[in-house]
């Protein structure tokens, strides 16, 4: 089937939502569909190749393609294309990226279907008024196309009636021009990346916006955005990451309708009072986004902090934080709490209170004991406490407390990089665990009732010192993902010999646990469909030509 037309290399990603696989395609322009037996299943077409001319009149068998993606394509006749892609009655969203593409042919007006177009990091310089005359368009991306005319985009802008979701991130916007507000639908504006220092008051017409996102934008004058963003009667999200914010001013208070308010990978040394003001948040994240670089320092969280009972979702990572102020028992609406990195010898003990905890990471801190009163956060799903690898082992985790069987929802646990040596008794009555991640610990055994882990579907065991695996570990019949490499005391052949009978593994790693090319191989004739990672020794050796 040829959908392709080239003369050289290139490479067809397809997501078949029937099969729920993604397929490289082979380099054969001829057949570049083969094995394609039903292609009106196929729902999402990824194009990439930087040698692309155009596609065959086969394409329109696609009926139920939805999406189509052209990445790296500079030399696709796009206006053909159009042509073509008109005959599919359900397509509605096409992507033109890192193209170079210097106009939008008129033609685009044949598919009166879209909703959605995404044209980011290309060289734009006009847009046909058809674009947005698209009766059924939604959405736009002009990501990183510096060279358009904004006064005049904007203008055009309004010509989509039905226009709710539009991002003109990273084009170097020095003035956001009054014609922003005629797109009086709009519910999601993306001004992130750019070098404006204030937002038009004209803004307040916009009574649908819903989110805002001014990311990376270093020249914000706060006081200014918060007062305009303040008038908007409809938002509920607005996202600061990035913007180099030491202080977000008592005018934080004008913003109490927000539900959502993302400050992560700031330079705030501290919070205002006046964030107690904002009681409808839900969702606030104060979190790091590179640790050292990017990353706010807050010791202290003011007294008003706790008058943020509705919030449902926390992240404090990377901040020093010294614990919580007084009342914040009151903050048990929190089903999601980050307290990685904050520099903790102890889970704060306010923390009990929180009762709808669905996650909890307090990873790479220097808490060496874990409560007991973690069992009665029984609403617990997924619960990170990593350490880290540099830290001292009397500042890391030796023992598992029995009431971490108490937590019964719990899907999945992350120990990393502790130093514990062995596993509760009744640790195995998790019968919801999915993922256990227990690398580069002190396991020398496992329980001898450790299949009755009956959910387990990834298990990651590498760098212990386990000599065996226990015989019910033959039971594991969802387990898809394992890893046991680096346990250099184990009994191969009998540990093999379990592995040999969990026909569901997709992935094992048994590097550097001393087989043999006789015990290897057996294993790989017991377990033919799954993908064996068995390196030794000897492929650490410095090999001149490999």
């Amino acid at each position: 089937m040829n959908i392709l037309k080239t003369t050289s290399f290139f490479t067809v990603l397809l997501f078949l939502t029937v099969f729920g696989v993604a397929k490289g395609m082979p380099p054969d322009s001829g057949r570049a569909l083969r094995g394609i037996n039903h292609p009106e299943t196929m729902h999402r077409l990824v194009v990439v190749n930087d040698s692309l001319t155009t596609l065959t009149d086969s394409i329109s068998l696609f009926k139920n393609l939805v999406e189509i993606d052209f990445r790296e394509c500079p030399l696709m006749d796009y206006a053909d294309a159009f042509n073509k892609l008109a005959q599919l009655p359900n397509l509605r969203i096409i992507d033109i990226s890192l193209s170079g593409l210097t106009q939008l042919p008129d033609n685009i007006s044949l598919l009166k279907g879209l909703t959605t177009i995404n044209l980011p990091y290309n060289h734009l310089r006009e847009l046909p008024n058809a674009l947005f005359e698209l009766p059924e368009l939604t959405s736009i991306s002009l990501a990183a196309n510096p060279n358009l005319n904004w006064q005049d985009i904007f203008q055009k802008l309004e010509m989509a009636k039905k226009l709710e979701k539009l991002s003109l991130a990273s084009n170097n916007i020095l003035v956001v021009p009054d014609e922003v507000a005629l797109l009086t639908s709009l519910k999601s504006l993306d001004l992130s990346d750019n070098k404006f220092t204030q937002l038009p008051a004209s803004m307040k017409n916009m009574t649908e916006l819903g989110s805002i996102r001014l990311n990376r934008c270093p020249d914000l004058d706060l006081s200014k955005i918060f007062k305009v963003l303040s008038s908007l009667p409809a938002l509920n999200e607005v996202q600061l990451e990035l913007c180099d914010i030491t202080d977000v001013t008592g005018d934080i208070a004008l913003l109490n309708h927000l539900s959502i308010l993302d400050l992560k990978g700031n330079n705030l040394q501290k919070l205002n009072d006046a964030i107690g003001k904002l009681t409808g948040l839900q969702k606030l994240d104060l979190g790091y986004q590179t640790l050292g670089v990017s990353q706010n320092s807050i010791q202290k969280l003011p007294s008003t902090f706790s008058k943020l009972t509705n919030l449902q979702y926390l992240d404090l990572s990377g901040n020093p934080i010294d614990g919580f102020p007084v009342g914040s028992s009151e903050l048990n609406s929190l089903t999601t709490l980050n307290l990685s990195w904050c520099g903790l010898t102890e889970i704060p003990a306010v923390v009990e209170n929180f009762k709808k905890l669905r996650v909890l990471n307090v990873s790479n801190n220097n808490i060496s004991i874990f409560p007991d009163w973690i069992g009665t956060l029984t609403s617990l799903e997924e619960l990170y406490f990593d350490a880290d690898f540099f830290t001292k082992r009397i500042l890391k985790l030796d023992v598992l407390p029995a009431a971490i069987s108490q937590l019964q929802n719990l899907r999945i646990l992350s120990l990393r990089d502790q130093v514990i040596h062995g596993l509760p008794d009744a640790f195995c009555t998790l019968k919801k665990l999915r993922q256990l991640d227990m690398r580069n610990n002190a396991l020398e055994v496992l329980p001898d009732n450790f299949g009755d882990l009956s959910s387990l579907d990834s298990l990651d065991l590498k760098v212990n010192l386990l000599t065996k695996l226990p015989a019910s570990f033959a039971q594991l019949k969802q387990l898809s993902c394992l890893d046991i490499s680096l346990n250099e005391t184990l009994n191969v052949d009998e540990v093999f010999l379990k592995l040999a009978q969990l026909n569901s593994l997709i992935y094992l790693d048994v590097s550097y646990t001393n087989f043999n090319d006789g015990q290897l191989n057996n294993l790989k004739a017991s377990l033919p469909q799954t993908k064996i990672i068995a390196k030794t020794l000897d492929d650490l050796k410095f090999q001149p030509g490999k």
